[in-house]
């Protein structure tokens, strides 16, 4: 089955996202079903992104979560969002350690993992 990839410039998970420099989302599409992969990091929570970086959990500086799509996937009608009640579990590493004061090449290996979440879960729904 065919799998549409939506790139969208919001975080789809993490209350403190907005002071998160790093945020990707990505909305996968087939047929009715759908999925968002959310990566958050590089978490400045003072001044606004110039302050000392953060954890987003307790294990690491970066993490990608994947839920359920709501709304009306197959229609593309409305809002189409993360169901953070729905969460889909995916083999591929959901967290870095690594942080972005120490290491410039961070946010660079954040988007490999998010991007390695992406091509696990497209193959899930090209499977079903």
């Amino acid at each position: 089955m065919d799998v549409t990839r939506i790139e969208r410039g919001w975080a789809a998970h993490y209350i403190c996202a907005a002071r998160c420099l790093f945020r990707r989302n990505t909305l996968l599409v087939a047929g009715d079903r759908g999925i968002v992969v959310s990566t958050v990091g590089n978490f400045r929570p003072e001044d606004h992104g110039h302050g000392p970086v953060e954890k987003v959990n307790a294990d690491g500086y970066y993490e990608t979560q994947a839920f359920i799509a709501g709304g009306d996937v197959a229609g593309g009608v409305g809002y189409i969002e993360a169901d953070i009640r729905r969460p889909v579990h995916f083999e591929s590493p959901r967290r870095l350690d690594l942080s972005p004061d120490v290491d410039r090449q961070a946010d660079l290996v954040a988007n490999t993992m998010h991007e390695n979440v992406v091509a696990e879960l497209i193959e899930v729904l090209r499977q079903r």
